[in-house]
């Protein structure tokens, strides 16, 4: 019964000193998220893709060479897909009128 009784001892001088600390600072907030969620969220604010390459298992090199693979192929697709945008011809409406009218008009005979 003494380790209850020491338990319940340091929870009532813990409960105390976080109560005194509450009133004192009455903006103080109580975070009881664990360390290691604190650090991969900030190592997540600078590496955006860090969950996915964790997931991936970015340990081993076959799945570097997937990411890499598939990171390849985006690109190059995004890059064609825009360069067809920017090397497709413009189509000048004056340029059409007068071929049109060029052909459309009668030969005289």
């Amino acid at each position: 019964m003494r380790g209850h009784e020491e338990r319940a001892s340091m929870i009532k001088v813990s409960d105390q000193i976080t109560g005194a600390l509450m009133a004192k600072f009455p903006d103080l907030k109580r975070d009881l998220t664990p360390k290691y969620n604190k650090t991969f969220n900030a190592f997540q604010v600078q590496i955006p893709l860090l969950r996915f390459w964790i997931r991936m298992n970015m340990a081993t090199t076959g799945s570097v060479v997937a990411v890499a693979v598939l990171a390849t192929g985006a690109v190059a697709g995004l890059t064609g897909i825009v360069g067809r945008r920017l090397c497709r011809p413009t189509l000048n409406p004056d340029r059409m009128l007068a071929a049109a009218s060029f052909t459309a008009t009668p030969r005289p005979d």
